[in-house]
């Protein structure tokens, strides 16, 4: 298949997610009332959102757009980004074990670990022992099985994150830092596309993912939307009919959004 197909699904899809932020939240922009960058980075969402957002870049914010731009690249180029491993994947006591349940359910586990303890609700060893686990796993998998793994990780890994952990916080999450978060992957993705449009070279078309993984992706995605139409659903209620800045802010309620990243 080719990766093109598959970018634009998941294009598609985060478009999709930034429209609903965008058209339920008070401020109809990315930035909602009670998200991180409007205290700690003290923004006047009275401000163009273009301003702001250009306020609001340092380097958490631009690790998102990079790793927007990394899953661009390695659909849109056909990038193997497992050849990054192949020095270490020389070393001949390597031995290559490929079983894609346990490499999904621990990459998930890894990913609702790191959540939980941005949430202070885990000690950091425990993410910290399933992602030395995930790491374990994907240097041990092999050949087109280990690429899926890493593309996943990429690709899913997090936003599923972001999800999370503003997610947590239901009552808030129409008005929290995920849709500007999700801006910063979206803008990775759509530097890669301008860099595609000069830089691409038509003579392998052919992704590497198989079709087991690229479903496995897809409905990733199609979860994390209905997921979010749902939280939007409850969260939108809490701001009512507020009809200034203030009013709106004070319904941050029961969120460590607005007092820590």
């Amino acid at each position: 298949m080719k990766g093109t197909k598959l970018f634009a699904l998941i294009y598609a899809f985060i478009s999709f997610q930034l429209y609903l932020g965008i058209s339920n939240n008070f401020t109809k922009s990315i930035f909602g009332v009670c998200a991180n960058e409007v205290a700690n980075l003290q923004i006047d969402l009275e401000n163009t959102m273009l301003y702001n957002y250009v306020k609001s870049l340092y380097w958490k914010k631009i690790a998102h757009i990079s790793q927007g731009l990394l899953l661009g690249i390695i659909l849109l180029f056909n990038y193997d980004v497992s050849k990054l491993f192949d020095i270490l994947l020389d070393n001949s006591s390597v031995i290559c074990t490929n079983n894609t349940y346990k490499n999904i359910i621990v990459t998930i586990l890894s990913i609702v670990t790191l959540s939980l303890w941005q949430l202070d609700k885990l000690p950091f060893i425990i993410p910290a022992i399933t992602l030395i686990y995930l790491t374990k796993i994907i240097l041990s998998s092999c050949d087109k099985n280990q690429f899926n793994l890493i593309l996943l990780v990429i690709a899913c890994g997090y936003l599923l994150y972001n999800l999370g952990k503003r997610g947590y916080y239901y009552s808030n999450f129409i008005e929290s830092s995920y849709f500007s978060n999700l801006f910063d992957y979206f803008v990775g993705m759509s530097i890669s596309i301008i860099l595609y449009g000069f830089l691409y070279n038509k003579q392998n078309d052919n992704l590497l993912l198989d079709l087991k993984h690229m479903y496995i992706i897809v409905g990733i995605f199609s979860i994390i939307t209905l997921l979010i139409i749902y939280l939007i659903k409850q969260s939108k209620p809490n701001f009512g009919n507020v009809t200034n800045l203030n009013d709106a802010k004070n319904r941050c309620i029961n969120s460590n959004e607005i007092n820590k990243n």
